[in-house]
């Protein structure tokens, strides 16, 4: 989330220079294509943090599952040596 945040400032840092350095010089027509771009950067940027916020989710479950069947081997373990004991 803190990456996205971060690209998401630097493009508009980039998008705010390329404004002010076309200030003068820059039509419309170069700024709507600009800001269409910028927006399309974010839009992408967004949906990206939602996959890695899944994905994340999906790691802790995995991770949360793989936690619990250890947990049940070990005492499954344990009774078998107490069985053999």
């Amino acid at each position: 989330m803190c990456y996205a945040r971060s690209s998401i400032r630097s493009t508009i840092d980039r998008y705010k220079k390329v404004c002010s350095n076309n200030s003068n010089s820059g039509t419309v027509t170069e700024i709507n294509a600009q800001h269409e771009m910028l927006l399309a950067e974010i839009e992408f940027l967004q949906k990206r943090e939602i996959e890695l916020e899944n994905e994340s989710v999906c790691l802790r479950s995995k991770i949360a599952e793989m936690e619990r069947f250890q947990q049940a081997n070990l005492v499954t373990g344990q009774e078998l040596n107490a069985i053999h004991a």
